[in-house]
């Protein structure tokens, strides 16, 4: 199911924490409550760590990975390159990258086998996201936007992009990877998906003010109800037509 909640009053919770299928970050200095939606949902699978990276709490949109690996930008500090190290899972490989666009999770968007990257990324920078996080590299954008890792979420399962991502881009950002996809928003209709999300292959955290609609459309697409989107609509039908009868 996908879980809504707030950091200190923001709904940008993709700003603030980053969630894979091996580990969650989130950032420090949030309140009790916020730390405790995470624990509750994941504590008994994957390790849930505080932390802040290059002396920030944005962590979401500097750090970018899955259950391969973790990319951090060239400021973070060792201090914290050592916490992470120590609080990650052993098999995740953490590596600090040299890249001008220093905001890697607004310019990497990924799941553990496909990475979509801003296309003025370098060419080793490329290289170092296909080694570290064990994926296929492809330079795009989406809807015209070049900082991909705002403008959509995906995972193994499914994936959510900008709400202007003509038919055409769908059916290329589907084929590329290999997951079906719907465009939508988050928050009340904000376009920038990864600010108001954060997604693994179980389950999702939005921002609170994620309405009831958007909030189906995030558990249809990324199937984090058991039953399956047509087996509920039908099973509303029946009950709606059941009523009129």
């Amino acid at each position: 199911m996908a879980t809504r909640l707030q950091f200190e009053n923001s709904c940008e919770i993709g700003v603030f924490s980053k969630l894979t299928n091996a580990y969650c970050l989130v950032a420090i200095g949030g309140s009790e409550n916020f730390y405790s939606t995470f624990e509750s949902e994941l504590a008994d699978v994957i390790p849930v760590v505080k932390t802040s990276i290059a002396g920030t709490r944005i962590i979401g949109r500097l750090c970018a990975g899955n259950k391969n690996g973790l990319l951090v930008p060239h400021n973070t500090t060792d201090q914290e390159l050592q916490h992470l190290r120590n609080s990650i899972p052993d098999q995740v490989v953490i590596q600090r990258i040299d890249e001008r666009l220093s905001a890697l999770g607004n310019c990497i968007a990924c799941n553990d086998y496909v990475a979509l990257t801003h296309t003025d990324l370098d060419r080793e920078t490329e290289e170092i996201i296909a080694d570290t996080l064990g994926v296929e590299v492809f330079r795009q954008t989406i809807a015209g936007n070049i900082l991909v890792g705002s403008y959509c979420a995906f995972s193994n399962r499914g994936g959510i992009v900008h709400p202007h991502t003509s038919i055409e881009d769908l059916d290329e950002l589907s084929t590329l990877l290999q997951v079906p996809l719907v465009a939508g928003t988050v928050n009340r209709g904000s376009e920038v998906i990864a600010a108001g999300m954060t997604v693994n292959d179980w389950t999702a955290f939005c921002g609170s003010d994620t309405t009831a609609t958007e909030l189906s459309v995030i558990e249809s697409v990324f199937r984090l109800r058991q039953a399956e989107p047509s087996a509920i609509l039908t099973e509303m039908r029946k009950s709606l037509i059941d009523t009129y009868v």
